[in-house]
């Protein structure tokens, strides 16, 4: 049972994401240097060289005169090597969030309805204690295989979080562009 409704929800979500990208588009590159400076609308972060920004929209906001859903302020998909919105599913991808007034483990709590496993991890960004966990899911592309993703959770002085989140095989924890990526991060 718990496994059929993973598969559900784990398909749910992919066409929420899809809908949500369809109104995307119109990135940033990052300007073809390390660390150009994204600014998203909540806050600005570094785009790494090679990479390319998509926005997020708010697929159940206030539709536009041409029917577009409102960019949101508080997410980027940054995309290594995209080309299009749609390579969030077949490239490595940070999503970066921005959470007013959350706690880290009322983020944590929601994950662990769908994650199988989850590893606690020690991560230190901008000088800030993190919270870093690897989960494993089982993969809806293919029965009996799994998927690892990390979140990391970035409590900010100022209260509220950042969350970035990512997943495969190319990207991990100590991935010089990640660093890049969360050592940038700041309120606007």
């Amino acid at each position: 049972m718990k496994k059929k409704i993973t598969l559900i929800m784990a398909a749910v979500l992919v066409c929420v994401m899809a809908f949500a990208m369809t109104a995307c588009g119109g990135g940033s590159n990052g300007g073809g240097s390390k660390g150009s400076t994204l600014d998203v609308g909540d806050f600005t972060v570094s785009v790494p060289s090679g990479w390319k920004s998509f926005e997020s929209t708010d697929v159940f906001g206030e539709k536009d005169e041409n029917g577009n859903s409102p960019v949101k302020t508080d997410q980027i998909y940054l995309v290594k090597g995209g080309k299009s919105e749609f390579d969030v599913f077949s490239k490595p991808c940070v999503t970066v969030t921005y959470y007013p007034n959350e706690t880290v483990e009322s983020q944590k709590t929601g994950l662990s309805w769908f994650v199988d496993e989850m590893t606690d991890m020690d991560y230190t960004a901008q000088g800030i204690e993190c919270a870093a966990v690897e989960t494993k899911t089982e993969s809806f592309l293919e029965e009996g295989t799994f998927d690892t993703a990390y979140y990391i959770f970035m409590p900010l002085p100022e209260g509220g979080l950042f969350l970035a989140n990512f997943s495969g095989d190319e990207l991990k924890l100590d991935d010089a562009d990640v660093k890049t990526i969360m050592e940038s991060l700041a309120l606007k």
